[in-house]
């Protein structure tokens, strides 16, 4: 993955939102329009009470939380490449098969649209971070 100049200088929300893009853009995805303020409220609800945040009423939406990461490239990690059987995705469960790989499924998502992102910290250097993403239309 190819990050900008700058990146480690970027808030962490426009951190979310560059490394989200980069995953779909080099699978010849549409990139998301965002950072959002509206789909960052949203996030950040998400994020204050630890659950995966919500999308809009009558839109189609996806949505990711990691906690207790340390960075947004490690939350990238988790929702990309381990959210599988064994990985840290707690959904992910031989009685809930189709919840693996669930948090990638939401990134690359076919459909082009607008994102918003959320940070919290949490204890020590620990972050909780969460995205939104909104189908166009």
């Amino acid at each position: 993955m190819m990050l900008p100049p700058g990146y480690e200088q970027m808030s962490l929300v426009d951190q979310l939102v560059t490394v989200t893009n980069a995953e779909r853009v080099g699978r010849r995805l549409p990139a998301w329009e965002g950072p959002e303020q509206a789909l960052g409220h949203l996030a950040s609800e998400g994020a204050a009470q630890g659950e995966d945040p919500s999308g809009p009423s009558g839109k189609i939406w996806a949505s990711n939380l990691a906690t207790g990461v340390l960075t947004v490239l490690e939350a990238d990690y988790e929702w990309m490449y381990n959210d599988g059987p064994g990985g840290t995705n707690a959904g992910c469960t031989t009685a809930r098969p189709s919840d693996c790989w669930a948090h990638r499924r939401n990134i690359l998502s076919p459909w082009s649209g607008t994102m918003g992102a959320a940070s919290q910290p949490v204890k020590g250097q620990r972050l909780v971070v969460a995205e939104v993403m909104v189908e166009d239309g």
